[in-house]
């Protein structure tokens, strides 16, 4: 009996080895855990804001290519950005697409009166600017009068759309969108 020790069990030091490794993989499955709960619904925020930002982009694309540019309205340098791009409808009318500085939304303004807001309030429309090109009249009339002036150029008109956005829910998921739209009225 004096040779022989009992080792029925484990030692302070196994079980504390055993105890931190067992902490470790649990920490790590409740982080992964976690950023897989709450992964997806980022995820369907982003693809709702690329939603929302395509059918706007799309909505202000069909009216550009639909109507023409109203050049008179513009006070500044056409080619430069501006918040509001002003369109003459077919039957004459002025229409706009228009953002204020204190409008989280982009307005559609039809010739009828009223507005309608293009985007959901879902996402938060942080700056859009319209680049006009060309810079002057290609329609070489002048519509206050009605009278035709003859042209020197033939350029068609073309607007370049640049926005920003982000979720109403979530500032970190933007999105920046450009594309360039042609008129599909053309005179010479």
């Amino acid at each position: 009996m004096t040779g022989k020790l009992n080792n029925k069990g484990f030692s302070l030091i196994e079980v504390l080895v055993s105890m931190m490794i067992f902490l470790v993989i649990f920490i790590i499955v409740m982080d992964l855990t976690v950023l897989f709960t709450q992964h997806p619904e980022k995820i369907i925020r982003r693809k709702k804001l690329e939603g929302e930002m395509s059918y706007t982009m799309e909505f202000m694309a069909q009216k550009i290519r639909t109507n023409k540019i109203n050049y008179a309205l513009y006070s500044s340098p056409v080619g430069l950005s501006n918040i509001t791009l002003y369109l003459i409808d077919s039957d004459g009318n002025q229409t706009r697409l228009s953002k204020s500085s204190t409008q989280t939304n982009i307005y559609y303004y039809p010739s009828s009166g009223g507005s309608q807001a293009i985007n959901s309030t879902d996402i938060v429309i942080d700056s859009i600017s319209f680049r006009i090109y060309p810079l002057s009249n290609p329609y070489c009339d002048n519509f206050s009068t009605g009278s035709y002036v003859a042209c020197s150029f033939n350029e068609q008109p073309r607007v370049i759309i640049n926005m920003v956005a982000h979720h109403a829910l979530d500032k970190s998921i933007k999105q920046v969108l450009q594309t360039a739209v042609v008129s599909r009225i053309y005179e010479r």
